[in-house]
């Protein structure tokens, strides 16, 4: 029972830590790309944690005795590792602080790095839905048969209160361009670099001294915008200002979006549990 207990905090820890990500400038961005660092390698403890079941289930994955659910948890489990994996990468990859020296994307990775971040929100919305019934059954232990008529119908006003809450939260936040940009970009980098190419080539030589010149300029107004942005970057590292209600909407809002992919879940499992 302690073990579970301790299963339970360090997951509540660990979505809350995740849920604080979803707003770089909440507590800054410094702040925000350590502390990405820190729940990836928590993360990866958490899986240590499960070790035994991770390493049973893959050996018996494809055995008929293996429940349908149990394989349902394990592909969602995957698909949850390479999330975080993904945000990891692209995390470091865009970094602008501590880690820009290893930054190796540039602005072009972000669209990933939100992609990536999406898709671990709603993966452990659905992670957590699965485990619903173990999570209830540690929480309210031996009294969870006892539970009073009254009490039982306030928790299922709650539930839908939340269900809801997530929704609005979900329809009224990025996460469906998140998840849809990386798909829907019509032009890419490359292709734009193209487009130029062509247009130069169709306005003629007359025209090259003055495009040189329209680089030169280009390239001042981007030292100095780069120059401004990296002394913008330090101030407000230097100088967060730190709101509590920013803080306790942020929370509020994506784990609000965390409960309804996992309330969604379980209410499926709960209809086709005759069938699994």
């Amino acid at each position: 029972m302690k073990k579970n207990t301790f299963k339970i905090i360090f997951d509540v820890v660990l979505a809350l830590g995740t849920v604080l990500l979803y707003k770089k400038n909440v507590l800054g961005l410094g702040f925000h790309e350590l502390a990405g660092i820190a729940i990836c390698v928590l993360f990866i403890v958490h899986h240590l944690i499960n070790r035994k079941w991770i390493a049973a289930v893959t050996k018996n994955l494809f055995s008929k005795t293996t429940p349908v659910k149990t394989r349902i948890e394990y592909i969602v489990d995957v698909l949850l590792c390479l999330a975080f994996l993904g945000v990891l990468i692209t995390g470091i990859g865009i970094s602008k602080t501590y880690l820009s020296a290893l930054a190796f994307l540039g602005n072009k990775g972000k669209i990933w790095h939100f992609f990536f971040s999406g898709c671990a929100l709603i993966l452990t919305g659905i992670h957590v839905g699965l485990h619903w019934k173990w999570i209830s059954g540690t929480v309210l232990g031996k009294n969870k048969d006892n539970v009073s008529k009254p009490v039982h119908i306030i928790c299922i006003v709650i539930f839908v209160a939340m269900m809801a809450g997530g929704c609005y939260a979900l329809c009224t936040s990025s996460m469906k361009r998140w998840i849809s940009a990386p798909f829907t970009s019509s032009v890419s980098p490359q292709g734009q670099g193209v487009q130029k190419d062509q247009m130069m080539k169709e306005r003629g030589s007359n025209f090259n001294g003055a495009s040189e010149s329209l680089s030169e300029g280009r390239l001042e107004k981007g030292k100095d915008k780069n120059t401004n942005n990296n002394m913008s970057e330090r101030g407000v590292k230097q100088n967060q200002q730190i709101s509590f209600k920013d803080v306790i909407f942020v929370i509020l809002r994506f784990t609000g979006i965390l409960i309804f992919f996992a309330g969604l879940t379980a209410i499926v499992e709960w209809l086709l549990l005759p069938r699994l």
